[in-house]
């Protein structure tokens, strides 16, 4: 890529979907890649669109470009599983070498509530919603703290001592970050549609708030 004025250009001109996001009006015959990420800061990586996204004037990146990694690790990332939580990965996702602060916060399963021996808690929830939720909380804690933030929530059997949610925050200062995980696992808490049975050697029971109804 000789000319790197319309390139420059096309960007300053791209069509922004979001707050934070834009996306590059590049000609879909361009090829040279490491061109383009050399031309674009290193804050605004390039972005894949889905095919239903896809109009004139834009491009989707090859998957795996770095430019499109890079945006996969800047984004927000939100998921709820049956599989373990493996937290060091999670941690990684925000540990960008411009973040001074990692604030990991884990809630794991005790064999103590409400003066009842818990065996395991099974937790259920409306996944689409919920991760959708869960997408939201973060972007709001994302903007307000500037903040690299990843989240994932179990579903089904856990056993004692497992972790059953983990918040991952990342910010070039501790307060922020502090801020930021408190604000993401709260407003989960209260909002998200996540239910928890805790299976006790008397019964099972559904748990709202202080609130338990047997199962």
């Amino acid at each position: 890529m000789s000319d790197n004025g319309p390139v420059l250009r096309r960007w300053r001109s791209g069509r922004r979907l979001s707050p934070k996001l834009w996306i590059p009006s590049i000609p879909r015959t361009c090829t040279d890649w490491a061109g383009i990420e050399r031309l674009l800061p290193r804050s605004m990586p390039l972005f894949c669109l889905p095919s239903s996204c896809a109009h004139e004037g834009f491009v989707r990146c090859p998957a795996n470009s770095k430019a499109m990694k890079r945006a996969k690790q800047s984004l927000p990332y939100c998921k709820i599983h049956k599989d373990s939580i493996d937290v060091p990965r999670l941690t990684a996702r925000v540990s960008a070498v411009e973040n001074g602060a990692v604030c990991t916060f884990i809630g794991q399963v005790r064999n103590l509530s409400r003066g009842k021996k818990v065996a395991y808690l099974e937790y259920d929830a409306y996944v689409p919603m919920a991760e959708k939720m869960l997408a939201r909380i973060a972007a709001e804690a994302s903007d307000k703290w500037k903040a690299q933030i990843a989240i994932e929530h179990r579903i089904g059997r856990i056993e004692l001592g497992e972790p059953s949610v983990a918040v991952c925050v990342g910010t070039p200062h501790r307060d922020a970050s502090f801020e930021a995980c408190r604000y993401c696992i709260d407003t989960l808490k209260e909002t998200v549609p996540i239910w928890k049975k805790e299976v006790c050697p008397d019964g099972a029971f559904w748990i709202e708030g202080d609130n338990a109804v047997q199962s």
